[in-house]
Order: C-alpha cells, then sequence, then structure tokens
C-alpha cells in the first residue's frame, strides 16, 4: 500500500519541477543582452506622398473675437425667493435635555 502512495506522488514532484525548470527558460531568454555595437545613424528622409490622394489642408484657428465691441445687453435675473418654513411644532424639541455636572479632575505634574 505504501508503494502505491509513492508511485503517485513522484510522477507528481517530477512533474512539477519540470514545469518550474522549463519557465525559468522561458524567463530567461525574454532578457536579451543588450549590443555594444554602436548604430549606424539614419537621415531623416521625407517620404514621397501617396499618388492619389488628395494634400491634407491645414488646419486654421478659430477667429479672435473683437474685444472693443460692446458685450450684448443681457435681461436681469430675478432674485430667487424661498418658500417659508412651515410652523409645525415638534414635541420635545423646544426642550433639551440638561447635561449632568461632570468634576474635570486637576492633573498633577511631578517635577
Amino acid at each position: 500500500m505504501g508503494s502505491s502512495n509513492f508511485s503517485f506522488i513522484l510522477p507528481l514532484v517530477l512533474l512539477t519541477f519540470a514545469s518550474m525548470m522549463s519557465d525559468t527558460r522561458v524567463a530567461g531568454a525574454r532578457n536579451l543582452l543588450q549590443s555594444t555595437l554602436p548604430l549606424p545613424k539614419v537621415p531623416n528622409v521625407d517620404l514621397p506622398p501617396i499618388s492619389g490622394l488628395p494634400p491634407l489642408p491645414k488646419p486654421q484657428l478659430p477667429s479672435v473675437p473683437d474685444l472693443s465691441m460692446p458685450l450684448p445687453l443681457l435681461p436681469p435675473l430675478p432674485k430667487p425667493e424661498l418658500p417659508p418654513l412651515p410652523n409645525i411644532p415638534i414635541p420635545g424639541a423646544s426642550e433639551l435635555p440638561k447635561l449632568p455636572k461632570v468634576a474635570i479632575p486637576d492633573v498633577v505634574i511631578n517635577p
């Protein structure tokens, strides 16, 4: 009976370690070493326009309004008025409960 437990655990352990080893190989392959050779500089070359497409128009800025012109007069807005509060008595709200007086002890600091 004991050998059947080991026969199940051993392939499981081997499979686990094999997958861990393959993961480290893949992770190591992702870290490519940088070449120490200098790269040649490529000159900046404008691409030729594609035939058959019209040239793109340059965007135009919006016009600035003339600030010397006076602003149009707007009609005055009415002031908002709040409706009056209803005068409904709430029982017990006019009387506040009396708080007990608690004596605050004097703190003495030893020199």
